[in-house]
Order: C-alpha cells, then structure tokens, then sequence
C-alpha cells in the first residue's frame, strides 16, 4: 500500500509545531529587548505562527485513521483460500 506522508496526521502535526517554532523562535529571544512599541508590531508574527499552527493541527485532527496491518489481514478479499476446497 502506498501512503503519501502528508497523509498522516502526525506529520500535520511536526509541521504545526515547526512553523510556529521558527516562526516565534527570534521573536521570543528578542523580546524582552525590544521597546513596547516595536514588540507590539512584531506579535503579529507570533498571531500568525499561532493561527497556521493550529490550522494544521485541525488538518491532523480530520484525517481519518488508516487501518493497521493486521486489521488489513483480518479483512482480507481472499480470506476463504486457507479453507479446505472440498468441504460440503
């Protein structure tokens, strides 16, 4: 079975957590030097780290669940080829 990575929702979350890191990591280090008035206009980078994050965690959210392994061997289209061939 092949499965594209962006199929998972765990990577909608890996990606979620990277975007609002590096888009908040300079942001954090220079904050506390920076005067109010330019910090202020700066959050807005922080508003909108926070808002893409969340939307790919509400991406990873509404992906469906792929089914494991062994649920794929238990409903499996041949599963009668084991059973004996002469059975009346």
């Amino acid at each position: 079975m092949v499965m594209f990575i962006y199929q998972d929702g765990n990577f909608w979350f890996v990606i979620g957590f990277m975007v609002y890191l590096s888009g908040t990591l300079f942001l954090f280090i220079q904050a506390d030097e920076l005067e109010k008035s330019v910090r202020d206009n700066f959050w807005k980078i922080n508003y909108f780290s926070n808002i893409t994050k969340n939307i790919l965690f509400a991406i990873a959210f509404s992906i469906k669940k792929h089914s494991s392994p062994t649920d794929s061997l238990e409903n499996h289209p041949f599963e009668d080829i084991f059973e004996n061939p002469y059975k009346t």
